[in-house]
């Protein structure tokens, strides 16, 4: 397998991790099942005309062919996980909880494990180790205080994970045949009647008229996750074990810091930069391991 490969989940972490520091902004100020109806919506467009480029099937064909994993993929990730780790995070310690989230490349392990006899070995702990310690030095600063009580939020937070994380396996059975693009178009469409049913519930109709300058913002958000991040994870377990590409993704964590840095103007630590380097030191050799 070449070794370019192994970089498509790390590239999908960097405009992840853009993404979603915009999403934290946006939706301060925007209900998440509003920024998620008109992400949708702004998301289509760019696809459709992407997915004309690519020859092969359309997506009518797309879905119909691999009906069973759209739906499982859509409701776990969309819907299911989706939703569990919306209210986990609002019920729980902020810092915490986005910790917590940096333990997908090990539940993702743990159900390759159990579903595709991943061998258990050292080296793969060690790497996943490393990577974990990492995410708590970035995301934590190293403070062990976070963990001193525990929420409802927390649990949830860790099942919306067990949900996550299997949709990895699910995403690279049907990305054996499916195209990235017209998939990602697939569950723009399915979702937009979801969320905007969600977003009528909580909110009222005036909620979707938001300012230019937000809706300048949405779309630079859509665009970094459903038109470029997404489509690339999913290109990603076309190639790589899932495993490795949930480990690749935690680049999201650093891309986010420093997007931070440089747009909040928030400050970063010594213990924080340098719980950057290990991820990024261990996200290169998993995806190494990963490539071979």
């Amino acid at each position: 397998m070449n070794n370019k490969n192994a970089f498509l989940g790390i590239i999908a972490g960097i405009f992840i991790g853009l993404s979603l520091v915009l999403m934290s902004y946006v939706t301060k100020s925007v209900h998440p099942f509003v920024y998620s109806s008109i992400s949708n919506a702004i998301a289509i467009p760019f696809l459709f005309v992407i997915s004309l480029f690519f020859s092969g099937q359309g997506i009518k064909d797309t879905i119909s062919g691999n009906k069973k994993e759209f739906i499982t993929i859509f409701m776990e990730r969309s819907l299911i996980g989706g939703l569990l780790l919306v209210f986990g995070l609002s019920m729980s310690i902020a810092i915490r909880s986005v910790f917590v989230v940096q333990l997908e490349p090990l539940f993702v392990f743990l159900w390759s494990v159990l579903l595709l006899k991943e061998r258990i070995r050292k080296s793969k702990l060690f790497l996943l180790s490393t990577l974990i310690i990492g995410a708590f030095l970035l995301v934590a600063g190293g403070d062990f205080g976070i963990f001193q009580s525990v929420l409802l939020g927390d649990f949830l937070v860790i099942l919306a994970l067990v949900f996550l994380s299997h949709s990895y396996l699910v995403s690279a059975k049907i990305m054996k045949q499916a195209n990235a693009v017209r998939l990602q178009t697939g569950f723009m469409l399915l979702g937009i009647p979801f969320f905007i049913i969600l977003a009528l519930i909580f909110q009222p109709v005036s909620a979707f008229m938001v300012g230019w300058e937000t809706l300048f913002l949405i779309i630079l958000s859509s665009v970094s996750f459903n038109v470029i991040g997404f489509p690339l994870w999913l290109l990603s377990l076309k190639h790589l074990k899932p495993w490795v590409v949930a480990s690749a993704i935690m680049v999201q964590s650093v891309a986010g810091v420093l997007f931070s840095f440089v747009w909040l103007g928030q400050t970063l630590s010594l213990v924080q930069i340098v719980g950057g380097i290990i991820i990024l030191i261990s996200v290169y050799f998993i995806s190494l391991k990963g490539a071979k």
